[in-house]
C-alpha cells in the first residue's frame, strides 16, 4: 500500500502544480447524480473552493433538472460566477 500512497500523493502534487500555474477553469459535469442523496451544489462547492473559487469562470452541466437546480442555489452564492446548461447537449434531447 506504500506505493499507491506515494504515487497519489507524487500525482497530487504535480495537479496541484498545475492548477497554480493555470489562471481560469470550468467545471463541466455530464449526468451527475448522488447515489448518497448528498446535494450536487455542496459537491460543485467543493471542488470550486479546494482549487480556488477566484478561479472560477464557468460551471457547465448537462440540461437536468437536479443541475438546473444546482445552477439556482450556486448563482445566489456566486452570483459573479456563470451557471448555465450546454447547448450541444440540449439541441440533442
Amino acid at each position: 500500500m506504500l506505493i499507491f500512497k506515494t504515487e497519489y500523493n507524487d500525482l497530487k502534487k504535480l495537479v496541484q502544480n498545475v492548477f497554480n500555474e493555470t489562471p481560469y477553469f470550468c467545471i463541466t459535469s455530464d449526468g451527475w447524480s448522488n447515489v448518497n442523496k448528498a446535494p450536487i451544489p455542496k459537491g460543485i462547492e467543493e471542488c470550486m473552493i479546494s482549487i480556488g473559487i477566484d478561479k472560477f469562470i464557468a460551471v457547465i452541466t448537462d440540461n437536468a433538472n437536479n443541475m438546473k437546480l444546482a445552477w439556482r442555489i450556486l448563482k445566489e452564492k456566486y452570483a459573479d460566477k456563470i451557471f448555465l446548461g450546454c447547448w450541444a447537449n440540449g439541441i440533442n434531447l
